[in-house]
């Protein structure tokens, strides 16, 4: 009666099977970074969890992936230390309150509430560094939006700009 073990009386119970549940630990490295570029490839991660579930070290160790890929840029947006401190190296562009200003808006045909301030410097990191980091220093949700909506423009405009180059050089 393998299957069996005794109770604290003496009396033989069905034994419980003990399942293994796969854990991070379970994987190595590599089949990791094969699960990142395929979700890549693929469209996305999505990652949702409770507060202090591992969202934020899972983010790390993506990036940390994708820093690897000569063709991926990584380009974070956060507010806390956190990426400083327990992330990969990745340079830091820190954002203040007063580096994105309000606009008054004077007609319809204006539609943009703000502007930055050192939108040069903005442009220069992000055209020198392959991977950054954006450290919020603010806590309106409309400037982070903007900063983000910003520099997401910036760089479609410049892909769009560098693939019609490239159909001319052909």
């Amino acid at each position: 009666m393998e299957n069996q073990e005794k109770d604290v009386k003496g009396t033989e119970q069905p034994k419980e099977e003990h399942i293994d549940q796969p854990n991070i630990n379970d994987h190595d490295r590599t089949v990791f970074d094969d699960m990142v570029l395929s979700a890549l490839k693929c469209g996305g991660i999505h990652l949702t969890a409770n507060k202090s579930h591992g969202k934020s070290f899972m983010l790390f160790s993506i990036a940390q992936t994708l820093q690897k890929q000569p063709n991926v840029r990584v380009i974070g947006f956060d507010g806390s230390e956190a990426w400083i401190y327990k992330a990969s190296m990745i340079p830091v562009f820190n954002i203040g309150e007063h580096d994105i200003i309000s606009n008054d808006l004077k007609t319809t045909d204006e539609f943009e509430k703000y502007q930055l301030r050192n939108e040069q410097l903005i442009k220069l990191a992000l055209d020198t560094h392959k991977d950054i980091l954006f450290r919020f220093k603010t806590k309106k949700p409309s400037k982070r939006a903007f900063l983000i909506r910003y520099v997401t423009c910036y760089l479609d405009t410049q892909q769009r700009a560098e693939r019609d180059r490239d159909k001319t050089q052909k």
